[in-house]
């Protein structure tokens, strides 16, 4: 598989993802909502970059890493879609269970 995150220094493929009161607090943040209005953040890479779906690209939604000081301007896609994603950072079910 080819994609972005795999091309990516090795901290950038660390992926933490936010508890769901982390999102809504996200959605409800006004410079969220103003700056980047077109994504749904769900995490982070353990620095400064958030992982978001780019809902402006429609479905399957891609997977793009952002830099939220730099803006919008930043989003770099990182997977086509999430099964790409969490191949791409090596989560199988299996190993979750």
């Amino acid at each position: 598989m080819d994609t972005n995150l795999e091309k990516s220094p090795p901290h950038s493929q660390h992926a933490t993802s936010c508890r769901a009161d982390e999102i809504i607090d996200i959605l409800r943040n006004e410079f969220y909502r103003e700056e980047f209005p077109n994504f749904l953040f769900f995490g982070d890479n353990g620095g400064l970059e958030q992982i978001a779906f780019d809902l402006s690209k429609g479905k399957p939604y891609p997977i793009a890493m952002i830099d939220p000081i730099a803006g919008a301007e930043s989003a770099v896609e990182i997977a086509s879609n999430m099964t790409q994603f969490v191949e791409a950072i090596g989560l199988e079910y299996a190993e979750r269970s």
